[in-house]
């Protein structure tokens, strides 16, 4: 049991992202906060975080109850979108504004990588490029 997680924050970001995963290790699920994730939480025209959304190569739980310390916050974000590629290093693309909600400012993104609860030996790297 464990848990890693950083967050970046992001201003002016790019309309797309490119998404690579690359993981070692056993990957199982122990508990309902098990995950392997990417999430990004957008700020509103008044500063606040308003969606979060979550991007997990299967192993998630919609019981989760492991919260997040920033951004929106919360344990459970607002969608949650299963991407395959993150488990077979397939890169795959993100574009902000198809997944934002109506207030987003277009100025800020909170991106955080999560990997909790998943065994010992697993491991995982994100690339992120801006296209």
């Amino acid at each position: 049991f464990g848990v890693a997680q950083i967050g970046a924050v992001i201003d002016d970001p790019a309309p797309r992202f490119r998404v690579h995963v690359t993981k070692s290790g056993s990957f199982r699920r122990w508990d309902s906060n098990s995950l392997l994730a990417l999430r990004i939480d957008f700020q509103s025209n008044v500063g606040t975080y308003s969606k979060s959304v979550l991007f997990h190569a299967g192993l998630f739980d919609p019981l989760r109850d492991s919260k997040l310390p920033w951004a929106r916050g919360g344990a459970t974000p607002d969608l949650v979108v299963l991407r395959k590629e993150m488990n077979d290093g397939r890169p795959f693309d993100i574009t902000p504004s198809r997944i934002a909600p109506p207030d987003w400012n277009h100025k800020r993104l909170i991106v955080t990588f999560v990997l909790q609860n998943a065994g010992r030996d697993s491991r995982a790297k994100f690339t992120l490029m801006p296209l």
